[in-house]
């Protein structure tokens, strides 16, 4: 899975994120945030968007409104974000 266009209509499943790296599903998780207009704390995050012609940063990230599937779908990378963290802080104890 190389970006999120589909994540707002599509249920991504956990076997087509399982082989991603944590950076891999931080920019996924970015991209479905910002195709919403969310505006990062990380400013690399915002530089990066910014220059994206469809991005359209919203004035209050408190007003956007997602999906049912794009809440699992989030769901789905923080799960596997915390997954990965959790392997990592047990592989180094």
């Amino acid at each position: 899975m190389k970006n999120c266009s589909t994540c707002s209509k599509q249920i991504i499943k956990s076997d087509q994120i399982n082989d991603l790296s944590m950076d891999e599903i931080r920019y996924l998780t970015n991209d479905l945030f910002a195709t919403k207009g969310y505006v990062c704390k990380s400013s690399d995050v915002n530089n990066y968007y910014s220059n994206i012609k469809w991005y359209k940063p919203t004035a209050d990230n408190k007003k956007i409104i997602y999906n049912n599937i794009e809440k699992q779908n989030i769901k789905l990378f923080q799960d596997k974000t915390s997954t990965i963290k959790n392997d990592r802080d047990n592989f180094y104890q």
